[in-house]
């Protein structure tokens, strides 16, 4: 299965949206013929399960839009009651015109009125309520994987605990820690503490009864009793690399383990001259299709920033492209002229106040990134990648953080797995955090990682959240 669609959706995670999906629609079809034999029409009516499916569409991506399918919260209901809130503000408004063009049908059970949408706002609430309740009740106290035993200390654990966590909260059961020495018995990482060296293993395995194993030591460690785990596995115990247990639960790369050879023999980070003639050709043609629908929009866009700031419209910038080369970058003008007069190049962060009233609503909208439709028709730039980088920056960060230079294999993006999974960088520490999403792209990038990142860029778009 397609990596990135296989470490985000889990079976308990598939389990609850599919569950709900025929849920959804069999209470909106039962609501239906309840209200068709109540006004005594009777038989089969081809536009009831129509209705069911298009509305049940429009739900699940409400649900999937307020981050009602994470791990977080399918695992452990984190601020599950405020998003199934989130969701339904959405789709009060979402599912009217859904009604609206069935009540053109001239079918009265599908006229609308107050009392109609209530109950079919009821159905959904009502279903999603119970549902996500009796999954949690059923799953309490059944922790994810079990209890989880960790092998090794130093960044790449303490980075690993604190995913893993952020990911799965309480649904995890972390029993401790074995550290490369006896002399770290006693000291936390990430408040999980060091129990033994990686000496007691098979004691440690058989005294806590641990289900998984996380391999965060070198697998050439002398202490790593390598063909027990093996012989353990065989009877069932779950072990982990560290990387890929990381890259399964986060979609990103766990930097601290990267070495040249993690790159160079395991599958992926591979593009065909194929697919990216494919995917070059359909980015460049939605990009003319793009322009010709926005064409409007960009224009009334520009006329306020004209109006309401002095300065071009269109401001232009030098970026770093693929394999290192810089280009010109098309915005629309969102910042005030002297933005960076006496500063030079500095970071721009969420509510910068270089902003202008208008530049504030077209980041927001990511209005102002439409005129890089220009850059992705030129090739300079693709639909889905890295973000373009300032040179100033790119040459800062290739010296302080390993690997960087390996997101320039590929073009950058008007939109990205690190924009959308992590807010604007605003500082060293933020960057390198993206560059886990960006090598995971790079990695992992497919016509299907595609689609679902342009997916998941209108959600953000739908939540007013912006992209990063």
């Amino acid at each position: 299965m397609f990596h990135p669609i296989k470490h985000r959706f889990t079976p308990r995670i598939l389990f609850t949206l599919f569950f709900e999906l025929v849920a959804v629609s069999a209470g909106l079809v039962a609501l239906l013929y309840t209200r068709s034999a109540l006004t005594h029409v009777s038989g089969w009516n081809v536009w009831i399960p129509l209705f069911a499916v298009c509305s049940t569409l429009v739900i699940q991506f409400g649900l999937w839009s307020f981050g009602l399918y994470t791990r977080q919260v399918v695992y452990s209901g984190e601020k599950a009651f405020k998003r199934v809130l989130g969701a339904f503000t959405f789709l009060a408004v979402a599912l009217a015109p859904v009604c609206y063009a069935f009540s053109q049908t001239g079918d009265p059970i599908f006229n609308v009125n107050v009392k109609f949408y209530t109950l079919v706002l009821a159905v959904f609430i009502g279903i999603v309520a119970v549902e996500r309740y009796l999954v949690l009740r059923f799953f309490k106290g059944v922790p994810y994987l079990g209890n989880l035993l960790v092998l090794g200390t130093g960044d790449c654990a303490r980075e690993i605990i604190r995913e893993a966590r952020r990911h799965h909260g309480t649904a995890l059961r972390l029993v401790g820690i074995l550290g490369e020495s006896q002399l770290q018995v006693g000291e936390q990482i990430a408040d999980v503490p060091i129990i033994g060296a990686l000496s007691n293993v098979k004691s440690t395995i058989s005294d806590l009864r641990v289900n998984t194993v996380l391999l965060a030591a070198p697998y050439n460690h002398p202490l790593l009793p390598l063909d027990f785990l093996l012989e353990r596995k065989m009877e069932g115990l779950t072990v982990y690399d560290a990387s890929v247990f990381y890259e399964t639960i986060s979609q990103k790369i766990l930097l601290e383990k990267l070495d040249p050879f993690t790159l160079l023999f395991p599958s992926g980070y591979r593009m065909t001259r194929l697919r990216s003639t494919v995917k070059d050709v359909s980015e460049r043609l939605l990009a003319l299709v793009l322009l010709s629908i926005f064409c409007i929009p960009i224009a009334v866009a520009m006329v306020l920033v004209r109006c309401t700031s002095p300065g071009p419209v269109i401001y232009t910038q030098q970026r770093v492209g693929k394999r290192g080369r810089t280009f010109t970058l098309y915005k629309l003008r969102s910042m005030r002229l002297d933005a960076e007069t006496g500063t030079g190049a500095i970071w721009s962060r969420k509510g910068d106040p270089r902003q202008t009233p208008v530049g504030k609503w077209l980041r927001r909208t990511r209005v102002d990134e439409l005129p890089q439709l220009f850059n992705i028709l030129k090739g300079d730039m693709a639909f889905i990648g890295p973000r373009p980088e300032r040179p100033e920056f790119a040459e800062e960060f290739k010296k302080k953080i390993p690997f960087y230079h390996h997101r320039h294999f590929v073009k950058p993006g008007l939109t990205g797995w690190a924009q959308v999974s992590f807010p604007y960088a605003s500082n060293l520490e933020d960057s390198k955090e993206k560059l886990r999403y960006d090598l995971y792209y790079v990695k992992n990038m497919s016509l299907v990682f595609d689609f679902l990142i342009l997916l998941t860029t209108a959600r953000a778009v739908v939540r007013g959240a912006g992209v990063g």
